[in-house]
């Protein structure tokens, strides 16, 4: 996604023009109560794209970037075939299968995450596309809020016009209160499915935590066991040591650095 930020940065300021507009229109319509509504949705949906854009830019950069996931990725990757090469026999025991297997493991894992990620930069990105249009749609619908409100303070002057200003009003705003509401519906619906995509980020997060936890080292401190040591002369006396060399000893399982040893 091609991200234009400066085409964005004066987004905010022109939300802020159309409610401060529309608000000011209100008053002089006081008699109708959709411009007072109008003001209100045009008020609430202040906000700020460019800061999207840059938002979405940035998790691009988590993706893709200089130390982002992709490149996290290839260097875990090359790391597993330089120990694992067939050709150098550097690894050939039981627990460079393990490796490998935990490897591509979380691999898998920081392929979730990184779908997650671009999914985020994706949406942002769309959600500013969104916020952008409907900045230049607030803009031109507090235009037309103020022509009204010029429209009825002109009418006073003519009696026949002042009779029928009113309705011809009102039906300006109703058509525009109806612009607005889509508009508010749309980036309801678009801020939803960002906030599903946040979700799955969160368990993608939990998953790499418990897959870390699952295959971190956890040493067993138990108590010591004695064994005999046969002599090493023939006729010399034997000795009793700590089994295992007095090392602790560590689980066989798949979370446990005991199988780097088989």
């Amino acid at each position: 996604m091609v991200f234009d930020y400066t085409g964005y940065s004066s987004d905010r300021w022109q939300f802020i023009t159309a409610a401060s507009v529309a608000a000011a229109s209100s008053v002089v319509l006081y008699h109708n109560p959709m411009a007072r509504n109008i003001a209100l949705m045009l008020g609430t949906m202040v906000s700020n794209p460019g800061g999207m854009q840059e938002a979405a830019r940035e998790w691009a950069e988590v993706v893709s970037g200089a130390d982002g996931v992709d490149f996290v990725k290839q260097t875990i990757l090359d790391i597993k075939n330089e120990l694992l090469d067939p050709e150098s026999g550097f690894w050939k025991a039981t627990s460079a299968d393990f490796y490998g297997q935990m490897v591509d493991d979380l691999l898998d894992v920081m392929d979730t995450m990184k779908t997650y990620f671009s999914s985020v930069s994706d949406g942002m990105g769309g959600i500013s596309t969104v916020y952008h249009f409907a900045a230049e749609l607030s803009v031109l619908v507090s235009a037309v809020m103020m022509d009204c409100a010029i429209f009825f303070i002109a009418s006073h002057a003519n009696p026949i016009v002042r009779a029928t200003s009113p309705s011809i009003i009102n039906s300006v705003l109703v058509k525009l209160g109806q612009v607005v509401r889509d508009m508010m519906t749309k980036k309801a619906k678009s801020l939803k499915g960002l906030l599903l995509i946040v979700v799955g980020i969160s368990f993608s997060l939990a998953m790499m935590r418990q897959f870390i936890d699952k295959n971190s080292p956890k040493p067993d401190f138990a108590p010591t066991v004695l064994e005999y040591v046969p002599p090493t002369e023939k006729d010399g006396p034997g000795a009793i040591q700590a089994e295992n060399g007095g090392m602790p000893s560590m689980p066989t399982g798949s979370g446990g650095l005991g199988s780097f040893l088989v």
